[in-house]
């Protein structure tokens, strides 16, 4: 199944809830304040979420961003809990953690997350930064950062001390910022 909203989904108590296969398409300002969820199929992002709280993904469900595709609810979250690679290429403004749960949070734009927003891999979840850059506050790396694509870059922006035991793999660059420091 194949669906596409151009229109605005626009209540405040609505919620968006992605449960089949196929694509469902959001390409409008959507303002509802309720949660966003896809744990089945694709979610593709060609517009705004202004008013979601949080946009999870789960079970085999992903979504994808275009470079139109924004997320910009001040304190919003993103967590990627699915099986699935998911891909922001928007210029993100939610405010709140970005967390990688399981399968891979791949970006296609450099800061595709709010810069100085705060980053957590852990389970199996793996964040790809795809030959990007992306500056972040804080990473509690429990798993994996990687650049599946030569020439990305991993920037700690923050003045506060990442931590995890998480590997680094692939070819990336890594730069400590503003009295950004790894945890020792």
């Amino acid at each position: 199944m194949t669906e596409s909203a151009a229109g605005v989904i626009g209540s405040a108590a609505a919620t968006f809830a992605q449960g089949s296969t196929g694509t469902s398409t959001l390409a409008g300002t959507n303002t509802y304040t309720g949660a966003t969820t896809v744990t089945a199929g694709t979610l593709s992002l060609t517009g705004t979420l202004s008013g979601t709280p949080s946009v999870t993904t789960s079970g085999t469900g992903v979504l994808t961003e275009s470079s139109a595709g924004v997320i910009s609810t001040a304190a919003g979250t993103f967590t990627q809990g699915s099986t699935g690679t998911s891909i922001l290429s928007g210029a993100n403004t939610y405010g709140g953690l970005t967390t990688v749960s399981a399968g891979t949070l791949q970006i296609g734009a450099n800061n595709a997350i709010k810069s100085g927003n705060a980053l957590t891999t852990s389970g199996t979840g793996v964040f790809d930064l795809n030959g990007y850059s992306q500056t972040i506050g804080v990473l509690t790396n429990g798993t994996t950062v990687t650049s599946s694509q030569a020439n990305g870059a991993l920037t700690f922006g923050a003045a506060t001390a990442s931590s995890g035991a998480g590997n680094f793999t692939g070819t990336m660059a890594v730069t400590f910022n503003n009295g950004a420091r790894p945890a020792r």
